[in-house]
Order: C-alpha cells, then sequence, then structure tokens
C-alpha cells in the first residue's frame, strides 16, 4: 500500500519540515512500521520521528537538511515510524504533549447488540420462510450452549461461534453482509448516550478507539458513522476467496483487549492515565483497568460489583432518548 502524505487532509502533533530540495514523498506500509520509498522536494509532515532510537518531542517542530552532520537521510529515512490522518481537534493537546483516547467496547457498549444476533440477522435474511421454522429454534438451542461458553471464556466463545458459523462463506459477501448488518441491526440499536459521549469527547480532544470481539467488516460501518479514530476488531482468515472460520491472531476479548490499549499507546503516544475507557461486561474488566477513566455502561453483575467497589463511574444507557438512571454521570468536561 502506497500512501500519499503531502496534503492538507493529513494533521498530527509533530511538524518535520524537509529540506528545499524535496518536493515529494511515498509511505510504502508494512502494519506499523513504514518507509520513506520516493522523495524529491518541500513539503510539511506530521509525524511521530525516531532518529536513531531516540524519540524526538512530541510537541515541537524539528527542521531537517539532508544531509545532516549527525544523520543520513537513509538513516533518517528508515526510522520513520508515521501517524496519519489525526484530527485537528487534537492540536491543543498536542501542543502540551498530551494525548488522550476514550476506548470503547461496542456490543453492549455503544449498541444493544451481541455477535449472535447479528449473525441471526443475516441468516433471516437468507432463509425462507419454511427453512426458519426448522432453523430458527435448532439455533435456539445451540444458543444455550454459546451462553454457558462465554460465561467461561468470552475468546473461547468468539473462536467456536465464528467457526461454526462463517466458516465456508463467500468472502465476496463482506460488504453486502456489513450493509445488512449496519441497517437492520446496529443501526437502530445505537445507544443516544453513547454518541452523546462520543460526540463531547470528540471535542475535548479524545481520540475514540472501537475495541470489539465482532467482526471487522460487519461494525465498519458503525465505526464511519461514529467517526472513530482507530478500530480493533476480530479478522478472519480468508482462503481462495472463502472464510476459513478462525480468526486472523487472537480474539479482541478479555485479556487481548488490554494488549489493544497497549499496543495504541505505544503506537500513538497516547496516555493511558489520562484517557478513558467504556464496556459493559467482565469481558472488559482487563481494559477498563488500564487507564485512569474506567466507565462500567450497562454492567452485568460482575463488572457492576467490581465497578462499585472500586467506584468506577456506573452508566445506564437506554435506546430512549431519556435521562440515565442512578448511575449515570454527566457528559464528560
Amino acid at each position: 500500500m502506497y500512501t500519499d502524505i503531502n496534503d492538507s487532509s493529513h494533521c498530527s502533533r509533530l511538524e518535520l519540515r524537509i529540506s528545499k530540495e524535496l518536493t515529494k514523498c511515498r509511505l510504502q506500509s508494512d502494519n506499523r512500521r513504514y518507509s520513506l520509498v520516493r522523495v524529491c522536494g518541500k513539503f510539511p509532515m506530521i509525524l511521530s520521528v525516531k532518529i536513531k532510537g531516540r524519540l524526538a518531542s512530541r510537541c515541537c517542530c524539528i527542521d531537517e537538511t539532508f544531509p545532516s552532520n549527525d544523520t543520513s537521510a537513509k538513516d533518517f529515512i528508515g526510522q520513520i515510524i508515521v501517524e496519519q490522518s489525526v484530527d485537528p481537534s487534537f492540536a491543543t493537546e498536542a501542543r502540551t504533549g498530551l494525548v488522550k483516547a476514550a476506548f470503547f467496547d461496542i456490543d453492549g457498549t455503544i449498541t444493544r447488540t451481541n455477535v449472535v444476533l447479528a449473525y441471526f440477522a443475516i441468516r433471516m435474511s437468507e432463509l425462507s420462510f419454511l427453512r426458519r421454522l426448522f432453523w430458527v429454534p435448532c439455533f435456539a438451542v445451540l444458543c444455550i450452549f454459546y451462553v454457558l461458553v462465554d460465561i467461561f471464556d468470552r475468546s473461547v466463545f468468539n473462536r467456536i461461534f465464528y467457526s461454526n458459523h462463517y466458516r465456508g462463506r463467500s468472502t465476496d459477501s463482506k460488504k453486502s453482509i456489513a450493509a445488512l448488518v449496519y441497517e437492520e441491526y446496529y443501526k437502530p440499536r445505537i445507544f443516544p448516550g453513547a454518541l452523546e459521549h462520543i460526540k463531547e469527547l470528540k471535542r475535548l480532544g479524545y481520540r475514540i478507539v472501537l475495541v470489539t470481539g465482532a467482526l471487522d467488516f460487519q461494525i465498519a460501518p458503525l465505526a464511519r458513522e461514529l467517526e472513530a479514530d482507530f478500530v480493533y476488531a476480530a479478522e478472519l482468515v480468508e482462503d481462495n476467496g472463502r472464510f476459513t472460520g478462525k480468526l486472523n491472531g487472537m480474539a479482541t476479548s478479555n485479556s487481548e483487549k488490554a494488549e489493544r490499549l497497549l499496543d495504541y499507546a505505544e503506537r500513538f503516544g497516547v496516555s493511558l492515565e489520562d484517557s478513558m475507557a467504556f464496556g459493559d461486561s467482565i469481558a472488559d474488566l482487563p481494559m477498563l483497568e488500564m487507564v485512569g477513566r474506567p466507565h462500567a455502561v450497562n454492567p452485568d453483575a460482575r463488572l457492576l460489583a467490581i465497578a462499585l467497589q472500586r467506584k468506577w463511574t456506573v452508566l445506564s444507557w437506554f435506546l430512549q432518548s431519556q435521562k440515565a438512571s442512578t448511575y449515570a454521570e454527566p457528559l464528560p468536561s
């Protein structure tokens, strides 16, 4: 993948000015690390930069002319780590050197949804009336097993569920499935309280990061609607145009959610102590424990007990636009 970065849409907390002889730059992406592969001219770049292992200050401007006395162009270019498409609303945080994020679970937190009923919506759109009469009772019985597995370990449940129900499906159906799931299932079940909080948090300069065990292509339309800055989600392995049913990497649940927060903080220089997290179940506990301001949203019994014991903020969000109940707090300030 090649990404042009010499346009005004890219902004960030650190501006790097390249010498007048340089006019254009393209970056070749390899997951987190980027390498400068073509250079000619002057342009403003807004990056996180490492020079010979030293992380440059995040709140100052660096002027580099090549060749410089202490760093060759080759050495400098090889160690650039880029932060792309950062919202301009973070300019204030950039000047102070403080970057904050708000990490959100999706199912049960932003929306009254779960991965089982998302799949149910897909199947109901595919089956005829007569086939539904047979399939629905069988699936209901299977859901009892899923509930028990989920209580034991959410990540194990995710792996079993995706393997049972997505293995062999054509990858060409991703766009149609995503559109169906969003319009018919997710969109009508978004909590107004979640939308209000996300809007206010963005105004206050927080980056909105979604951390979910749901499938990446299914929640992509919701992520766009929320204008999320980053998404961690489950990704199915593809082979010869079909899903294998296996997850690419670890399921985004339990302790893995905490790992995703650490990953994001390392990649983008985020202060977790000054960040927030929002989750609804005990599977979100490791994520909530990673931040300075955890929020339990419509929590299950186990998470509620822990949240009250630790004096965490507890929120009740509803599908109707009504004021939250006893444990609610006003919008963040």
